[in-house]
Order: C-alpha cells, then structure tokens, then sequence
C-alpha cells in the first residue's frame, strides 16, 4: 500500500514548469479581461446609449431634424394661406387665428407678422397692430411700409405726433414713397396746417415727378383752400 500511495504521489506531482505556464495564462487573461473591459467602457457603452449620436450625429439624424423643420415650414404656409382664404373672403377673426398659428411656428417671417397687423388694424386692434409693426422693425429696421402703417394708425387714433414721426421716418428712409408723402400731407391738411401739407406734397411729387396721386391731392387740397 505505501509503495503504491509513492507512486501516486510521483504520478501527480506537478511539474515546475507547467506551474508557470499555468500562472502566465492566467495573467494573461486577467490582462485581457481588463483591456477588454476598457475598451468595452470607453467605446461600446456609450454607442450603445447613444452617447457618440449626440456629439456627430448620423445622417439619419440629420435627415429626421431637416425633416421636422420643413414639416413645421409646411404646417407653417398652410396656416399662413389659410389665413389669407379667409381674410380674403372678410372673416377677420378666423384670419387672425390662422395667421397667429403661423407665426408661432415662423416668429420672424415678415410676410405672416404683415398680415397679422392688417388683419388686427381690419379688426381696429390698433395697439396690437403698432405692436406687430414694431415688431417687423426690429427685425427690419428699414421697413418703410411699417413706419407708414404705424403713422396711419396713429392717425386714425388722432396721436398727430406719433403719426408724424413715424411719416418723416418712412420718408427718411425711401424718398420716394408716395404713400407716406400723401397720408403726411392728408393729415396736416386736416389739422388745418395746409401751408405744410402742400410743402409735403411738393417735396413728394419733386421724388415722383409722374406721378399723379399726389397731384390729385394737391388739387384737393388746394381746393379745400379756397
């Protein structure tokens, strides 16, 4: 019995050199598992949560954003036209709604602001029109029928100085609108100031020498002189 208990223990002594082999494998597994891990963390977790999608986004991404937008323009027009129908057919208040849709989608396009103050003047809403004209200014500063729009307005509302400035401003800008030189001389001539607003026509028709509307105002008003 104890020859053979030698013998076994002979048979499964372990050799020194399998010992370190066995220990370098499992060193290098540990190693391995560890650059795995690394590589897994640093690149593959946050592909997955889509980390790397925020910071370059794919095409697909951009293709859907593109997407959304010219959706929102498409949604935008068809308010905006909408709009127009009903304005068209005189129906001020759905008109406005449409518009006001439109512009919640498009805020700085003038064409939707623009109808959106004549529909609010058309419903006599003179202080929201003011408002929305200002507003085109802001984002235009040299939008000469704004600055005529306002002074009408203000006209209507009898704010004769408001009004004025507001005429001068547009003349300033485009010496050749006639429609400013021809409200600005209206209004004075209302006002009894017919001198000046016969000097506002002639300063007028010397940018618009053809034209004729603001002759015609000068016969009226020179009529009314008489």
């Amino acid at each position: 019995m104890k020859e053979t208990s030698k013998k076994e223990r002979k048979i499964f002594k372990k050799d020194p050199y399998m010992e370190k082999y066995e220990k370098n494998i499992i060193l290098f597994g540990l190693f391995t598992f560890i650059i795995l891990s690394v590589i897994s963390f640093v690149f593959i977790m946050p592909m997955l949560f889509g980390f790397y999608n925020n910071i370059n986004p794919q095409q697909g991404d951009v293709a859907d954003k593109n997407q959304y937008i010219q959706k929102n323009q498409t949604s935008s027009e068809t308010n905006y036209k909408s709009g127009i129908t009903l304005f068209d057919e005189k129906n001020y208040s759905s008109a406005l709604d449409f518009f006001k849709k439109a512009i919640d989608e498009e805020p700085n396009n003038i064409n939707y602001l623009t109808e959106y103050a004549i529909t609010n003047y058309r419903l006599k809403n003179y202080s929201e029109a003011i408002k929305t004209y200002q507003r085109i200014i802001v984002i235009d500063e040299n939008s000469v029928s704004s600055y005529n729009s306002i002074g009408n307005i203000y006209w209507i509302m009898e704010n004769y100085d408001a009004a004025e400035n507001n005429f001068k401003k547009a003349i300033e800008i485009n010496p050749s609108i006639i429609s400013a030189y021809n409200n600005y001389a209206l209004m004075l001539d209302e006002k009894g100031q017919i001198e000046e607003a016969k000097e506002i026509l002639q300063q007028g028709m010397e940018a618009n020498s053809e034209n004729t509307e603001l002759k015609l105002t000068m016969r009226i008003i020179e009529g009314n002189e008489n």
